[in-house]
């Protein structure tokens, strides 16, 4: 601060003030002053939307998040951004930016995916503009995601970018991350029908060829990944080899020769009520063992994260039980 008086009288010429710290004459008293901005900011986290009533943020919720950028400095600051790009595995709610200073530059437009706000100026000594926004979740969830995290940055001239602040965390400068309650659930139905009725007597017999049909089902909030399906036919039944076939992903066993067992790797399986469906061909022995009263087996669903699986008969109230039929004939004596 520069300051520089002027003294004045009838019988005298005006004089001006002298600094008396310098050598220079009649020159101005400068005080230097130490000023600067200082900005933060902090992004928090809150569940605004729980589409299914669980309490717990989880796919197809909606986050909402507010960012603070506070200016705690004796200076005005000029020029300032912020950017962000939501989690990928979340989606902006375009139209849902909004900034108490500044202008929103992106976000409210169809097709953004990411937004960005001109905040301009900020004042010092505390002054605060707040940008707020929201995300859902994906629904269903990518397979292995536990939570969403989000940082956006804090653009100011002259300087290095700022990233956002968790302020629920000691830590500085850490992104906002929110745990997410997401599980896959997988079924698995066995049924099996008549294929050829070798006899003819409209009832599983000697000779016939059975159609077995296993459909694994996803009913879970997150896809599940490495889905596997692995089936042994009953020891009176032998597999009808290449008659192995599925929906998704690849046979593992069952179309080569020597194969007895079957196995099918479907992969990633979507939740939300994805599916895949498994089929194969036995023929019952002929002839069939005096021991010999029906056709049971059960096959096994696996997935990474998830206890085994065990089918379901669906012809049956009972839950998770083998597929049994009946086997009609003249045992060998």
């Amino acid at each position: 601060i520069t300051n520089h008086g002027r003294v004045s009288g009838d019988n005298f010429p005006d004089e001006l003030t002298d600094d008396p710290g310098t050598a220079a004459d009649d020159d101005g008293t400068v005080t230097p002053v130490t000023a600067s901005p200082n900005v933060g900011i902090t992004k928090a986290d809150t569940l605004l939307i729980d589409a299914d009533s669980n309490g717990a943020p989880s796919p197809g919720d909606t986050i909402g998040y507010t960012v603070e950028i506070t200016n705690s400095g004796n200076q005005a600051a000029t020029s300032l951004g912020f950017n962000d790009t939501p989690d990928a595995n979340s989606a902006l709610v375009v139209g849902s930016v909004s900034t108490t200073v500044g202008t929103v530059t992106t976000g409210n437009t169809g097709g953004d995916a990411s937004l960005a706000v001109d905040v301009g100026g900020l004042a010092g000594g505390g002054t605060t503009a707040t940008i707020s926004f929201n995300v859902v979740i994906d629904d269903p969830l990518a397979a292995g995601v536990t939570r969403v995290s989000n940082q956006g940055v804090l653009i100011q001239p002259g300087l290095p970018n700022t990233p956002t602040d968790d302020p629920s965390t000691p830590a500085p400068e850490d992104a906002t991350e929110t745990p997410l309650s997401a599980n896959p659930d997988l079924v698995l139905g066995k049924a099996v029908t008549l294929a050829t009725d070798a006899d003819g007597d409209g009832q599983f017999s000697p000779g016939d060829t059975l159609l077995y049909t296993l459909t694994i089902s996803n009913n879970g909030n997150q896809n599940a990944a490495n889905v596997s399906v692995a089936d042994t036919p009953d020891s009176d039944t032998q597999l009808e080899v290449g008659s192995v076939a599925t929906s998704a992903g690849s046979i593992k066993l069952g179309n080569t020769t020597g194969n007895a067992t079957v196995q099918a790797d479907i992969g990633t399986l979507n939740g939300g009520g994805g599916t895949a469906t498994v089929t194969y061909r036995t023929t019952v022995i002929n002839p069939l063992p005096g021991s010999s009263t029906s056709a049971v087996n059960q096959a096994l669903v696996t997935a990474d994260g998830l206890a085994p699986v065990p089918s379901d008969d669906p012809s049956t109230v009972t839950g998770d039980d083998p597929t049994s039929r009946p086997l009609v004939g003249s045992p060998a004596i």
